[in-house]
């Protein structure tokens, strides 16, 4: 489903402080490496510079089009249903089908966690018990409450507290050696009848 034209009446933008740092820092980047290719172009223009000015033009345009789609996706709330900008399929959701909101984000310590694990859930269960879930990224609990507590408001429902609890992963943990078994003298004994 294509975005949709009308204007929504309120709009929730969905940026998490790691992509906004990396924008900011890769625009930064290429700002730099601009004012470079300027300078280098004016004090001693080659063949060479003049290709490090082409292709920083293209990363000139890149640059502008990724941070605009970066402070573009959201959540848009119509009168009727709520949309998520950054999804290109099934982003859309009208109120009245919503019969559960969850939203969970693990906030425990950990070391071997990557940044798909710390990405913020939310959870649709339909009227017809179908469950749509969306990944809204690396967002603050405080995002994440609001967004619930707005979703839940607007689709009336009950509105539960964002799950901070990490999903249990049995599957992390891998015994690479059988348990021994405990030799008692009657085995002992019955192994070494064997041998002779």
């Amino acid at each position: 489903m294509k975005p949709s034209k009308e204007r929504p009446e309120k709009f929730i933008r969905i940026l998490s402080a790691p992509t906004l740092a990396i924008i900011l820092l890769a625009d930064l980047a290429v700002l730099f490496f601009a004012g470079f290719a300027i300078d280098r172009l004016i004090h001693a223009p080659s063949i060479l510079v003049i290709i490090i000015a082409v292709v920083e033009v293209f990363a000139i345009v890149v640059s502008v089009l990724v941070t605009k789609q970066i402070f573009s996706e959201g959540l848009a709330l119509y009168s009727d249903r709520f949309e998520f900008s950054g999804i290109d399929d099934g982003g859309s959701i009208v109120y009245d089908e919503v019969a559960d909101i969850t939203c969970e984000k693990d906030t425990k310590a950990s070391l071997v966690k990557n940044f798909s694990d710390r990405h913020t859930f939310l959870t649709f269960e339909t009227k017809t018990h179908d469950l749509r879930t969306v990944d809204i990224g690396l967002v603050s609990v405080r995002t994440a409450e609001s967004i619930t507590r707005e979703l839940c408001k607007r689709c009336g429902v009950e509105y539960k507290k964002v799950n901070t609890a990490p999903k249990k992963n049995n599957s992390a943990i891998i015994d690479l050696e059988p348990p021994q078994e405990s030799k008692t003298e009657e085995n002992s004994d019955s192994d070494n009848s064997r041998l002779c």
